[in-house]
């Protein structure tokens, strides 16, 4: 897997932002290839004659991918996005919630708790 492919929710559609394509450790990417396999579609959740880069399978836009980055570009697109964690439970706040935050946590940095 070369990256997540980005995108924000606009307009009642998504609108893609780039591409996180580092920051993954070992255990994450092969959960998160195990956890996106059931999500592939042929259908890209993008606009038409959005240009993205070329790519090999499609998933269903139901997962939420937190990046880090350096910065945003004039027309939205971030500048080196870095992988931080993926979920489907958000909190109504539009974050993540704390028991998932606290679980995520706990599988991918033992060594870190908080």
């Amino acid at each position: 897997m070369g990256g997540v492919v980005l995108g924000q929710p606009e307009n009642g559609g998504l609108r893609w932002v780039g591409v996180a394509g580092s920051g993954f450790k070992a255990k994450e990417l092969k959960d998160l290839h195990s956890a996106l396999i059931p999500l592939r579609t042929d259908v890209n959740p993008f606009g038409n004659g959005t240009k993205v880069p070329k790519l090999d399978s499609w998933v269903k836009p139901v997962l939420v991918c937190y990046v880090k980055y350096y910065d945003i570009t004039k027309d939205g697109k971030l500048i080196w996005p870095i992988y931080q964690w993926i979920t489907n439970e958000l909190a109504d706040s539009g974050d993540l919630s704390p028991s998932a935050r606290a679980k995520y946590l706990e599988t991918y940095f033992p060594e870190e708790r908080r």
